[in-house]
């Protein structure tokens, strides 16, 4: 039944395209973190500029993924041929 393969077996390009599980987790933060900050402020509580900082470092975890990500497939590139 099926072609014998695994969920598991995935080739290269499949997992160069998904996204890294921890960017995604910094994804959902950067959204969580900004989405709180702006109901805090909407409510008329200037405690919710905390979590702006918090959405910052996210970003810059994700970016920092993402970029990490994008020189790692230009190098298996270069490398292929």
């Amino acid at each position: 039944m099926g072609s014998g393969r695994t969920p598991a077996a995935r080739t290269r390009s499949q997992e160069s395209a998904a996204m890294p599980r921890t960017s995604l987790l910094a994804l959902i933060v950067v959204v969580l973190a900004l989405v709180a900050a702006v109901f805090s402020l909407t409510q008329g509580l200037w405690l919710g500029l905390i979590w702006l900082p918090l959405a910052g470092v996210a970003s810059n975890v994700l970016w920092m993924n993402r970029r990490s990500a994008k020189l790692a497939e230009a190098a298996a590139a270069a490398e292929q041929g």
